[in-house]
């Protein structure tokens, strides 16, 4: 389980890469209030996700909660950035894909 929850921290990582070279050329303000709220919940939750892998005793259900936390937090990020550049959603949709599939775990699914 600790793999998946390596790739899944990765993927965040590199999802929140891509949206940061993402040109905005005018945001309406809502959607600019949206994409400044969801960032600020990504690195708490990444933390989170560390956290709990770092005790010396990993409890499971505990991780699960976490990273289905992250990978909430990521779509609610995703999700500003493609209404304001629709042309973005290969690249993004694709990232958010590779998390999903390693979001599944024994047939179980983080979120």
């Amino acid at each position: 389980m600790l793999e998946h929850c390596v790739s899944i921290l990765k993927l965040c990582h590199t999802l929140t890469e891509n949206l940061s070279s993402v040109s905005l050329n005018s945001v309406n303000p809502q959607l600019n209030k949206a994409m400044l709220t969801a960032t600020h919940r990504i690195m708490p939750q990444f933390d989170d996700v560390i956290r709990a892998m770092a005790t010396a005793q990993v409890d499971l259900r505990l991780l699960e909660a976490r990273l289905s936390s992250l990978v909430t937090a990521c779509w609610a990020l995703t999700v500003p950035f493609l209404l304001a550049c629709p042309k973005s959603a290969g690249n993004l949709g694709s990232i958010q894909k590779n998390i999903d599939v390693n979001s599944e775990y024994r047939g179980r699914k983080f979120t």
